[in-house]
């Protein structure tokens, strides 16, 4: 099972464990899925190989022309490099192949945000995109109010992020985010039992709370 062999390479990054020689495991046994060579792919980037990596991008996407994935992951890769202008444009073709495919609208408003490319313009419209493509779901909900609460239209983003919270109750981000649009409002009170929510459910976005608890309620932490 070749895909499981890459899977487990990823698994093993995650972990801090050696992931090359089981990425190679999957290779050998199947050096043309695309699933173990998207991982290739993205063992380059984490490693500073960005060239190798595009050249498993190019291939994959002269081999499926209807999968506008492979362009936004070029488009990731080249603004890795500090190249965001020819990332933008990747990232905008990609769109266009696949419209209808919110994932690439949420792409690009990562994207712009991310890399603070034209989020006024660029990112935010992505992100409503994606929204009214997937109306329901709430990390649509929450790209969009990140979008307002880049361009500092706190109460604007404060109801993104309540509506996400209200269909996932354990999207720890959508707390993250909503505490700092409180923090933006100067409700400190609400933005400290935001950040504590996060806190409590542990995640990605631990850090950036326990940061920002530090440094507005240093007494209570």
């Amino acid at each position: 099972y070749t895909e499981a062999w890459a899977y487990l390479a990823e698994a093993r990054w995650h972990l801090g464990e050696a992931d090359w020689p089981v990425l190679q495991r999957a290779y050998e046994l199947d050096p043309e899925s695309p699933v173990v060579r998207s991982l290739m792919a993205l063992y380059f980037r984490r490693h500073q190989q960005p060239e190798n990596a595009l050249e498993i991008y190019r291939k994959l996407a002269q081999e499926f022309p209807a999968q506008a994935v492979w362009l936004a992951e070029m488009g990731n890769t080249f603004a890795e490099q500090g190249n965001l202008m020819d990332g933008l444009a990747y990232l905008n073709n990609a769109v266009q192949i696949e419209p209808k495919n919110p994932q690439n609208w949420a792409a690009l408003a990562a994207f712009s945000y991310n890399f603070q490319v034209d989020v006024e313009k660029t990112g935010l419209p992505a992100a409503e995109k994606y929204l009214e493509l997937s109306p329901e779901d709430p990390l649509a909900m929450d790209q969009v109010g990140l979008g307002k609460l880049l361009l500092q239209d706190f109460i604007g983003a404060e109801s993104y992020f309540l509506n996400a919270i209200s269909i996932d109750a354990q999207l720890t981000q959508a707390y993250l985010h909503l505490g700092q649009a409180y923090l933006g409002q100067g409700r400190f009170q609400e933005a400290q039992m935001a950040l504590e929510t996060v806190l409590e459910q542990g995640g990605a976005s631990m850090d950036n709370a326990r940061r920002l608890l530090q440094y507005y309620f240093p007494d209570s932490h």
